[in-house]
C-alpha cells in the first residue's frame, strides 16, 4: 500500500472516502464542492483533492449557483462493501 495523502489529518479508521466520477463536464466538480459543504455545516472535516487547483473556481461560486447548476443533475450513490 503506497502512501497516504491523509496521514496526520484523520485517523484512517474513522475515514469514510467518497469518490465521485461521471463523464467529462456532468457537474461532477460542483457536486464535489457540494458535498464537502454540507458535511462541514455537519462538523465533518472535509479533504477534497483539487480544492485549491482545478476546483478552486467552482469553490468560490455562490451556493445558489450552485444550486441552479445542479438542478436535474442526476446522482448515482452506492455504499461499497468495507474494506479490510
Amino acid at each position: 500500500m503506497g502512501p497516504n495523502p491523509t496521514e496526520g489529518t484523520i485517523k484512517e479508521i474513522d475515514m469514510v472516502h467518497i469518490e465521485v466520477s461521471g463523464p467529462e463536464h456532468s457537474k461532477k466538480g460542483y457536486v464535489m464542492v457540494e458535498i464537502a459543504r454540507v458535511l462541514r455545516s455537519m462538523g465533518c472535516e472535509v479533504i477534497v483533492q483539487g480544492e485549491q487547483t482545478h476546483l478552486a473556481d467552482k469553490v468560490s461560486v455562490p451556493e445558489e449557483a450552485i444550486h441552479q447548476k445542479l438542478s436535474g443533475v442526476q446522482v448515482s450513490i452506492t455504499e461499497m462493501k468495507t474494506r479490510s
